[in-house]
């Protein structure tokens, strides 16, 4: 039996335990499921599933299995920046949320917070952030977008072109904030800090972060101060 894997919030449907929760009982095909379904977890509908591909065995396949195809070799490893390990940490307390692990949220929140600190102290010590590579990276970014889209189009992939313009608007917003602040690095005061959304990536410049994200509506408890 397959299994189909939510493409806007990870949820994974097996027609073997069904979704009782949903009324789903265990066994029911994922072609016998209501079109009006949806999602128990984010509300997406069934259009938004992918089928989960099963993990292939590492042994040789029986003559009836399609060959596995063989790995590259190993390449080196690059160390991640004490900002990527809080990132990493960050995303991972936010899975753990989803799945209401509190205690295992917290303990990531604790490392990402641990790494964001450390990794801002090593660009005090240094020059500080470099602004101009910064802006050009999130230009290259910003390239990628309508590639992104005009593939996720051809494939209707709803949830994609739904991530991919909260994205473009989030790193537009956030391009203007670098070219701002490449100009004007007064504006980052004790007065006024810069506030990202951990929802969208909007960034803004404030004493105070907005009520609401303006690109993708969350509350100001998802709003931080970096």
């Amino acid at each position: 039996m397959k299994k189909m894997i939510c493409t806007v919030c990870g949820f994974t449907y097996d027609e073997s335990a069904g979704s009782p929760d949903t009324g789903v009982a265990p066994g029911t095909l994922w072609g016998d499921i209501p079109e009006s379904w949806v999602c128990p977890l984010c509300g997406a509908s069934k259009s938004d599933f992918w089928v989960l591909p099963e993990v292939m065995s590492e042994e040789k396949p029986e003559s009836n299995q399609t060959p596995r195809v063989k790995r590259d070799e190993k390449k080196a490893l690059v160390p991640l920046t004490d900002m990527a390990k809080s990132a990493l940490c960050s995303n991972l307390a936010k899975g753990c949320g989803k799945q209401y692990l509190a205690e295992a949220e917290a303990l990531f929140n604790r490392l990402s917070d641990y790494f964001k600190t450390k990794g801002l102290m090593s660009d005090r010590e240094g020059n500080g952030a470099d602004f101009g590579r910064l802006a050009a990276m999130m230009e290259n970014d910003l390239n990628g977008y309508q590639k992104g889209m005009a593939i996720a189009s051809v494939e209707k992939d709803r949830g994609a072109l739904r991530a991919l313009t909260w994205g473009e608007k989030a790193s537009k917003i956030a391009s203007g904030m670098v070219k701002r602040l490449q100009a004007q690095s007064a504006l980052l005061s004790d007065q006024n800090r810069l506030y990202v959304c951990d929802i969208c990536g909007f960034m803004i410049v404030g004493e105070l972060p907005p009520a609401i994200c303006p690109v993708c509506k969350v509350p100001d408890l998802k709003i931080h101060g970096v």
